[in-house]
């Protein structure tokens, strides 16, 4: 134990003697740990900004989507966009390999399977919902004084939409029941498309025309941070009834349903999507329809932000190997120029196992340096990244720091004992001899 401590003291001294070209050979390891131990971040704090959106939504929410899966009804994780159209309308899907444009197979009477079957399922609510588009006037003139206008969602939904999705009114009223049953001409805006399209003044009682028909607007809700999928704030919410005589719209495109507590959430899916199936005359393999949960979108997200992290790591692990040969090249020569140091001490009686021991240590001790500062230079950029990336709060995680710590001593190890090979099976009196 004594003879190794001598050896590391031995290795931390010939470190020091040449501060410079310690600090220039560590500089690849510490460059390749910085990447690694900020790139890690910024994919953890994407994974956890993108996983708290979509749990922001309602962990008990149950979205059934117009449209197959790419792998049945039962696949989760698929996103959807509505579009507006006439008749037997199609819903504009974005998938993995992009949008996709599906037909709007889920009408009424799913919507009224699943409501009459609430309790048995355990759910405490359900919301219908269509979408389509008008071309509305912005309250702001342009540069010239002349009108602009703007394309603007407008979803067709029932009340308990806005209870579903966590929706809250900043002045005004929800739509109701009767509204719906009698299709009613109200709206709800969200908070941006009150402001774009009545500026400072109050909306409440004023009306909006939409295609043919005015309606009247009942309630704004609150301002709501943006999920990235539907953004409530520059919504118009309308009667889903009023919605498809206004758009001669028939089916829709997405029906929500809210499980009395999480533990429900599974087995409602199940229930729900076999009661569709039946309806449709389809098999999970052909279903015309998706039913996916929080956890299902989560899950997904996960496993792309996992692979997209990975592959970061790994693009900035490249100069890990190159920081490695360069320490390595480094040793190779520190071999040569110490050659007679070498020989005189294995004619004093160090063993060839003390002079390998040596420069295994000087090799490892430069590693496990480099990737300290290396640490600590990647935290400082992830910490800093923040500022830059908007949404995103990059992460270190324990587990990236213990892994930086042990991929620098084994890249150390791993390209240390070649030069530390070389050096211990120098012969003394040759070494000696060495010029």
């Amino acid at each position: 134990m004594k003879r190794s401590l001598r050896i590391l003291n031995q290795a931390f001294r010939a470190i020091g003697r040449n501060k410079g070209r310690s600090f220039l050979t560590m500089l690849g390891i510490i460059i390749g740990i910085a990447s690694v131990i900020a790139l890690v971040a910024v994919g953890n704090g994407a994974s956890n900004s993108v996983s708290g959106r979509i749990s922001s939504l309602g962990t008990s929410v149950i979205t059934i989507r117009s449209g197959a899966a790419p792998t049945g009804a039962n696949s989760g994780g698929v996103l959807s966009a509505g579009l507006g159209g006439g008749g037997q309308q199609r819903v504009v899907r974005m998938e993995g390999g992009g949008p996709r444009t599906v037909q709007a197979t889920l009408t009424t009477d799913d919507l009224k399977a699943i409501n009459d079957n609430k309790s048995a399922w355990n759910l405490s609510a359900t919301a219908a919902f269509t979408s389509a588009n008008s071309e509305l006037t912005l309250a702001e003139k342009d540069s010239s004084g002349n009108p602009q206008t703007v394309r603007t969602a407008i979803s067709g939904t029932e009340p308990s939409y806005f209870d579903i999705q966590s929706l809250s009114f900043d002045k005004g009223a929800n739509f109701t029941d009767s509204d719906v049953t009698g299709k009613k001409n109200v709206a709800v805006l969200g908070a941006t498309a009150a402001t774009d399209l009545f500026g400072s003044a109050d909306p409440l009682g004023k009306t909006l025309k939409l295609e043919d028909d005015e309606y009247t607007i009942a309630g704004v809700l609150k301002s709501k941070e943006e999920s990235g999928f539907n953004n409530a704030n520059r919504q118009v919410y309308i009667p889903y009834t009023s919605a498809q005589a206004t758009y001669d719209l028939t089916n829709l495109s997405t029906i929500y349903a809210k499980a009395t507590s999480e533990g429900a959430v599974t087995a409602a899916k199940t229930s729900i999507t076999n009661k569709l199936l039946s309806l449709h005359g389809k098999t999970d393999k052909t279903a015309d329809f998706s039913v996916s949960t929080p956890d299902d979108l989560l899950n997904t997200i996960k496993q792309s932000t996992s692979v997209f992290t990975t592959l970061l790591a790994g693009i900035a692990s490249i100069s890990l190997v190159v920081g490695g040969i360069g320490i390595m090249n480094i040793m190779l020569v520190a071999v040569s120029e110490r050659t007679r140091e070498i020989g005189l001490r294995k004619a004093l009686g160090a063993r060839t196992r003390d002079v390998l021991l040596q420069f295994v240590f000087e090799s490892v001790l430069l590693c496990l340096a480099g990737g300290l500062i290396g640490i600590a230079i990647g935290a400082l950029t992830a910490a800093n990244l923040s500022k830059v990336l908007t949404g995103i709060t990059p992460m270190v995680s324990l587990d990236s720091v213990i892994l930086a710590v042990a991929v620098s001593t084994v890249v150390g190890l791993v390209f240390g004992i070649y030069p530390a090979a070389k050096a211990a099976r120098l012969n003394p009196i040759d070494a000696l001899r060495y010029e």
